[in-house]
């Protein structure tokens, strides 16, 4: 397979763009990853129990056996600084951020988690935080 193919399919910038063209922007929720595996703290609102209630459906059975975390090295301690520097140019220069925040500050995309503030700042310390 392509060894790059992992960062085209990350171009969430392009993806943004393309879905927002044909589709109303307030018709989504963008959820940053961290949300998901456990590595920020939302409180007791979970992205799943949101969806629930933006549905207005009962919750489902929750198996706490399952964990979307898994215990996996972080990158920093996994790559040395320097190819980790390059790697995050990289991914930045075409989906970064900032690139991120000025696509979805122009958009009525729900942002979970965020505070509202719809300033590229604003959104970019937010993904940077939590993507």
């Amino acid at each position: 397979g392509d060894c790059c193919r992992f960062a085209l399919e990350s171009n969430y910038a392009a993806a943004f763009q393309r879905y927002f063209r044909l589709f109303r922007s307030a018709q989504f929720y963008i959820v940053p990853k961290a949300y998901n595996t456990g590595y920020t703290d939302q409180g007791s609102i979970t992205p799943t129990s949101f969806m629930w209630d933006v549905l207005g459906v009962s919750p489902g059975k929750i198996d706490p056996s399952v964990k979307a975390a898994h215990n996996h090295p972080k990158l920093v301690d996994d790559l040395p600084a320097s190819v980790l520097r390059r790697f995050q140019q990289y991914m930045d220069s075409y989906s970064g951020p900032q690139i991120l925040a000025s696509i979805l500050a122009n958009s009525d995309a729900t942002l979970f988690g965020h505070d509202g503030n719809r300033s590229e700042p604003s959104i970019a310390a937010w993904i940077a935080g939590h993507w």
